[in-house]
């Protein structure tokens, strides 16, 4: 994706898996091709897995999901499924609150 801008970004993507051979899909999620988080991905409906405070300049970027134990073998076929992928600016962190005058 090519960001206009720069700041803080939360990505979330909606994944479910099947398993074989008694294992389900084994994920990076990857920002910028480099692994920043690793899972397991459930059978059942789409669950979000969500990937907050990232920090992009303006420019391309890519935020990925890569699937690293694929088998289809004896009937048994093991699969991701990305149902969707978002990619939101999240709101300026507010400055603290100033400290009470002591009287």
């Amino acid at each position: 994706v090519n960001l206009p801008v720069e700041g803080r970004f939360r990505a979330t993507l909606w994944m479910k898996g099947r398993p074989a051979k008694g294992q389900g899909p084994h994920v990076e999620l990857t920002v910028d091709g480099n692994v920043v988080k690793e899972l397991d991905v459930p059978e059942g409906p789409y669950q979000p897995y969500v990937l907050d405070h990232l920090e992009f300049k303006t420019g391309y970027h890519s935020v990925g999901a890569r699937f690293t134990n694929d088998i289809n073998e004896g009937g048994q076929d093991r699969d991701l499924h990305v149902q969707k992928a978002t990619l939101e600016l999240m709101p300026a962190a507010e400055p603290p609150a100033p400290a009470p005058a002591v009287p």
